[in-house]
């Protein structure tokens, strides 16, 4: 008698695409209380640009689900490099706010000068006669200047109490508290590096198939910095997938990827750049690969949940401060900085250093770094697109610093003359052209 040979269960449309098809939502209490929970590198990066309050709270949180997180190498790796530009950004916030409260000082100082003098001009043009002394009334020029100098030292005083409570502005390890309290918290919980082979073979799978074909994730990064830059998105969610492929001996395999990346290779996408879901993709790979489930969540998703579902103290400051943040780079992602990349894309020709890339994806909140536009003005031969600077041109809140405007209006015109070069050159050896015209 012939052996039988199995046969493989045949799969309903709605069961193979259950992600694009199915409009039912995942059990979130499940994974609050069962799930692996894995953090991309801006989570960590994130705390050094929070509030204290609110980046406590997050610690908090990530405290109670300890013994369930697990972060890749790609993570942790991207982690250090990028630690001591967070820190750099925490004091050059508190420098700022310094530089414009001596500015405004002086500015105050210089205005109820001049308008001292045009008052003293409109008293004496209508001839009274009655005297007047500002000093009797502490208004003149050298009561104002110490009365403002009394605000300033206030002023000036709570920044340092605010400067201290940001912490850590230095960049020296010894002096970081938030590396002290993640060295604690993910001691042991840190996947393996790749091999070289291995790191190869993937890198060169996401630069050659994957981001042209725009199979999430990574693919947004197409093109800023050296290769292995560009598939550091693909070289976490590969790890992440190789990890959850291991567990065994598990009824049910839950993983909770936490990120405050909003393009559109990691989420689908709704108006004014609204986090919907996760990619179907990576729900479809997670599924094939791992056999596991996997829920996409931002910081404020995680401190919403662990409120809900692990009755956790969080207040709603710390959701609503990071619900701001978010919200601020998830519009900015899916309209400027979208539209930005692809029209850098579209522009042929383009020589541009591996540092304008690096400080490019560097750039949040249209707040571009100075290294950025340092880079822009060292990039030779660039011959943009009118959509590229079209797209730049929209990003408002940057327009207002002078530099950026700078750096667009110098852009503008070597995009001109490559322009008027281009209409000259259609011209034929035999066209005569009047010197005259």
């Amino acid at each position: 008698m012939a052996e039988e040979v199995s046969r493989p269960v045949p799969q309903r449309l709605s069961d193979q695409f259950a992600p694009w098809l199915s409009s039912s939502s995942p059990d979130e209490a499940q994974f609050f209380k069962n799930a692996v929970i894995a953090l991309d590198a801006n989570v960590l990066l994130e705390l050094y640009r929070i509030s204290s309050s609110t980046r406590r709270e997050v610690l908090d949180v990530l405290s109670v689900v300890k013994e369930r997180i697990w972060i890749p190498h790609q993570t942790a790796l991207e982690y250090a490099r990028n630690r001591e530009d967070a820190t750099r950004d925490s004091a050059k916030n508190v420098r700022t706010i310094k530089d414009t409260l001596l500015k405004s000082e002086e500015s105050a100082i210089n205005e109820f000068r001049e308008a001292s003098k045009k008052f003293a001009k409109f008293r004496e043009k209508h001839r009274t006669a009655r005297e007047w002394d500002p000093q009797k009334y502490g208004i003149d020029e050298k009561s104002i200047g110490e009365s403002i100098k009394v605000f300033r030292k206030e002023f000036l005083k709570e920044i340092e109490e605010i400067s201290g409570e940001v912490d850590p502005i230095s960049a020296d390890p010894g002096g970081d508290s938030i590396l002290r309290e993640l060295d604690e918290l993910l001691e042991g919980r840190i996947g393996e590096p790749y091999s070289s082979f291995e790191l190869q073979k993937h890198v060169e799978h996401a630069i050659n198939f994957r981001y042209p074909n725009e199979i999430p994730p990574g693919h947004e990064d197409r093109g800023k910095g050296e290769d292995v830059r560009q598939a550091g998105d693909y070289l976490v969610w590969r790890q992440i997938l190789d990890y959850m492929a291991k567990i065994e001996d598990c009824d049910e395999k839950l993983v909770i990827l936490v990120t405050n990346d909003f393009k559109r290779d990691w989420w689908v996408l709704g108006g004014g750049g609204k986090l919907l879901r996760p990619r179907e993709e990576l729900i479809c790979e997670m599924r094939d690969e791992a056999g596991a489930e996997l829920l996409l969540l931002s910081i404020s998703d995680l401190l919403s949940g662990a409120s809900k579902y692990l009755k956790q103290h969080v207040t709603p400051e710390a959701v609503s401060e990071m619900n701001d943040n978010e919200q601020k780079v998830a519009t900015y992602v899916s309209g400027v900085l979208s539209g930005f990349l692809e029209e850098l894309r579209k522009s042929q020709d383009v020589e541009l250093s591996s540092g304008f890339l690096e400080e490019l994806r560097k750039s949040q909140d249209v707040k571009f770094s100075s290294g950025f536009l340092e880079e822009l003005r060292k990039s030779q031969d660039v011959k943009f697109s009118s959509g590229f600077l079209e797209a730049l041109r929209r990003s408002q809140s940057a327009l207002e610093n002078p530099e950026v405007a700078k750096a667009v209006h110098d852009a503008q015109n070597a995009a001109d003359t490559e322009s008027d070069l281009s209409s000259m050159e259609v011209l034929s050896e035999d066209d005569e052209v009047d010197p005259e015209q």
